[in-house]
């Protein structure tokens, strides 16, 4: 087995037993329909997938008199679910599930992933109401 492979199956194993948030990677794609116009769709690059976020920052501002927010957030997850890369980019939103305890579902848009270890993946991401 590659090392690469087994440093980052190791991390995974480590993350599902640390992290107590799930994610669901997905990426909007567009296609061509037959009449020539475009299709949306969303395609699922990974499931179930260990994640731990910490707030980084936050800010509101008002636009024609409606109060925008958003928050963004570090996200740190295994760059590996089993033998497959994960694929983390600025078109992918992530899917965090609900868990016990209140914490509701949630889904935060991908800003940029941050330079990675082999073994880890970071991003920023956001969240805007």
């Amino acid at each position: 087995m590659d090392r690469q492979i087994f440093t980052g199956q190791t991390f995974e194993t480590m993350a599902a037993a640390m992290y107590e948030d799930r994610a669901t990677i997905r990426r909007r794609v567009r296609t061509k329909a037959t009449d020539g116009g475009n299709l949306v769709a969303d395609e699922i690059l990974a499931s179930d997938i260990p994640i731990r976020i910490k707030p980084s920052s936050a800010q509101e501002k008002e636009i024609a008199g409606a109060t925008e927010a958003s928050t963004a957030y570090t996200v740190r997850m295994p760059a590996w679910q089993e033998t497959v890369p994960l694929v983390l980019d600025s078109k992918c939103f992530l899917d965090i599930a609900a868990r016990d305890g209140g914490v509701e579902a949630q889904t935060l848009s991908v800003v940029a992933p941050l330079p990675s270890t082999g073994s880890m993946l970071d991003a920023v991401a956001v969240r805007q109401t």
